[in-house]
């Protein structure tokens, strides 16, 4: 029998897909699952097949949801965030402004009705006039309880790691940082990738990962970058695997700077891979007045996010 309470929350992001039933009430979760159906690969699929992208996001969807054997009659709604709402995604919504309210009244959403699927509401990201976002607005709005204090940092790393400094009750500013993709951009398709090699995290690394961090405050990021190039051909360098994390130190080091000239107290919200770098890189960096969330936290923020909005829309 169908349960009233039971909503299917959805992320949507760029290069992936996951989705859980979970319990509005209680937010506990029935079901979870995930898969590569990111909107990149799937706008573009849309654009070889000639189908609106709405259209084949829709029917992406359909077909998910039956591989995982879950139908109209498993939840009541479906609420969706991420990049869904972009130029890349099934349908692109306008942007919420800032200063942008984290008790999910703020938000651009829009609701609309499938036959098969039911309802579906759609939320939109969040913009200033130099930035953008979409999910993360979701994530913050989920993680707004966690911090005790009136005025904090929240930062997210991931691909594109974001600063959001949060003020009574609101998102008043953002900045972006390219890290994730930079350091995937320069490991596996620059020159420097063959002066590296991918390994898994280990405390092995973390002296080079700290020579990373502390070069990247005393040292030129551009020079610093090529200089793993040029030891490595002249023999001075160590392993490739070593290499992969003094240059992640590098980039973190580079991202975590500003952050050093600003008292305000910095909330860190990482996941498993990337906590133990980051705690890493704030210690070595010198930061001051920073905490860790629990990574089981950031994993539930979207859902916690997306229930808060549905309560305010209603």
């Amino acid at each position: 029998m169908k349960d009233p309470k039971t909503i299917l929350c959805i992320d949507w992001g760029t290069s992936s897909f996951r989705g859980v039933l979970v319990d509005a009430s209680s937010q506990k979760i029935r079901k979870h699952f995930q898969s590569d159906d990111g909107c990149k690969k799937l706008f573009q699929e849309s654009k070889d097949q000639g189908v609106s992208s709405f259209d084949y996001f829709i029917q992406r969807l359909k077909q998910i949801l039956s591989n995982e054997r879950v139908n109209h009659t498993d939840y009541d709604q479906i609420v969706i965030s991420g990049m869904a709402s972009s130029s890349i995604g099934m349908k692109e919504l306008p942007y919420a402004t800032i200063p942008f309210p984290i008790n999910g009244s703020g938000v651009v959403a829009e609701t609309f009705l499938d036959e098969e699927l039911g309802k579906i509401t759609l939320i939109s990201g969040a913009a200033s006039d130099q930035d953008i976002m979409r999910g993360e607005e979701t994530q913050c709005i989920g993680l707004k309880e966690l911090s005790d204090t009136e005025k904090f940092i929240l930062i997210l790393p991931g691909t594109h790691s974001k600063h959001m400094e949060i003020a009574g009750g609101n998102l008043v500013s953002f900045k972006t940082y390219l890290t994730g993709e930079l350091f995937q951009l320069i490991s596996e398709q620059s020159v420097l990738n063959r002066s590296m090699e991918k390994a898994s995290w280990s405390p092995n690394f973390a002296e080079s990962f700290k020579s990373g961090v502390k070069d990247a405050i005393a040292e030129n990021l551009l020079n610093e970058l090529f200089r793993i190039r040029a030891r490595d051909i002249l023999g001075k360098s160590s392993d490739p695997h070593e290499n992969y994390y003094y240059l992640s130190g590098l980039l973190i080091g580079n991202e975590l700077q500003e952050l050093k000239s600003i008292p305000t107290a910095k909330l860190f919200a990482c996941d498993e891979k990337m906590k133990p770098l980051y705690q890493l890189a704030a210690q070595e960096s010198g930061l001051t007045g920073f905490s860790f969330l629990d990574s089981d936290q950031l994993a539930s923020a979207y859902i916690t996010g997306q229930l808060t909005i549905l309560k305010n829309l209603s």
